[in-house]
């Protein structure tokens, strides 16, 4: 297999970077939209999760986006093969994204019916972020490939147990972040519900995060062997005891922030087991090759790896260019949004 550059190199981790910044922010609201209707009998109290999410849900979903467009162009054969392969599974999830904003509009626009839009809002935000969790563990665990590297399975490919694990554990996480942000953003019976909802929350965290770090050092070895990998590991245990211990304590920051630190190093676990592929072989099939000379998916064989599926040098270094002052933007852009709604969420029937 021929070693990664630079260049592709640094494309793995923006792109790494920029779906763990989207997990990050619309990990919470995906959070929120499913404990809504479960969260309270009062829908004044339903109102004020909504209230939370709302000036956040769209801007987060733009991460999305803009990985997905990043992805395309660095990577166009990886796009290809999953966009490709996949495609009941990608429009479907888009489909859950659609009906997921639908329903914070119509929350506000149809009240005869919105128990109904709590219900969808729950249902779209699981589904999204399980499907998310879902599509990444299928990247380290592997989809069966032919020798040119085009997709050979079919849409029940994805749903192998990995993947299901990962998929679970994304859910569970966005559940718990969502809880320890409502915490964050609001006072008195929501504060303390919210608070319930992430203690609740987190051994099925725990326990999740558990089975897919060992699962993952069973299917890539290797990883053992990574010191991001382990630094991952640790960081994610330290950090998620914290996120415990914080939930007893009277500061209200500390939880959400524990909790981000601690998806960050399960991210970086996972990105670890995943490098240097995009796609790494499935199980039992022989590893992606390259060389010297290879150009596209003809040198990828099972699995994808970064050298086989990325554009030409000098497309990789105009989108570094170009990618760079686009993501400064969009940070700017999210930075500004959050500090203007900073602080605790307003609990008039106004704010929204």
């Amino acid at each position: 297999m021929q070693a990664p550059s630079i260049l592709q190199t640094f494309w793995f981790c923006a792109l790494a970077s920029v779906f763990l910044v989207f997990f990050l922010l619309d990990g919470f609201d995906m959070g929120i939209g499913m404990a809504l209707p479960f969260f309270s009998k009062e829908e004044s109290e339903r109102k004020k999760l909504i209230d939370i999410a709302w000036p956040f849900w769209d801007g987060n979903e733009l991460w999305a986006i803009i990985g997905g467009s990043c992805l395309f162009a660095a990577f166009p054969y990886a796009f290809v093969a999953l966009i490709g392969g996949l495609a009941p599974v990608v429009a479907l999830l888009l489909v859950f994204l659609m009906f997921r904003t639908v329903s914070f509009e119509a929350w506000y626009k149809d009240p005869s019916r919105r128990r109904f839009w709590e219900y969808a809002q729950a249902a779209g935000s699981f589904l999204l972020a399980f499907g998310f969790g879902l599509l990444s563990g299928n990247l380290i665990a592997g989809l069966p490939m032919t020798e040119t590297g085009a997709f050979a399975g079919s849409p029940l490919s994805a749903f192998q147990p990995y993947a299901i694990l990962t998929g679970l554990l994304a859910a569970a996480a966005a559940l718990m972040h969502g809880a320890a942000y409502v915490r964050k953003k609001s006072a008195g019976a929501v504060r303390d519900k919210a608070t319930r909802l992430a203690r609740g929350t987190f051994p099925a965290v725990a326990v999740l995060s558990a089975a897919a770090f060992a699962w993952t050092a069973v299917i890539v070895p290797e990883a053992m062997t990574r010191f991001p990998f382990l630094l991952g590991v640790a960081g994610a245990v330290a950090f998620g005891v914290s996120f415990r211990v914080s939930l007893g304590r009277p500061g209200d920051r500390a939880p959400f922030r524990w909790s981000a630190a601690a998806m960050v190093c399960v991210w970086i676990a996972g990105a670890s087991a995943l490098f240097p592929y995009l796609i790494r072989p499935a199980a039992g099939g022989p590893p992606a090759a390259g060389g010297p000379a290879a150009v596209g998916p003809a040198a990828g064989g099972p699995g994808l790896s970064l050298a086989a599926a990325s554009s030409p040098a000098s497309t990789l270094s105009f989108l570094a260019v170009f990618a760079t002052a686009a993501l400064a933007v969009v940070a700017f852009y999210t930075v500004f949004v959050y500090r203007t709604f900073k602080g605790k969420t307003a609990s008039d029937e106004a704010a929204h």
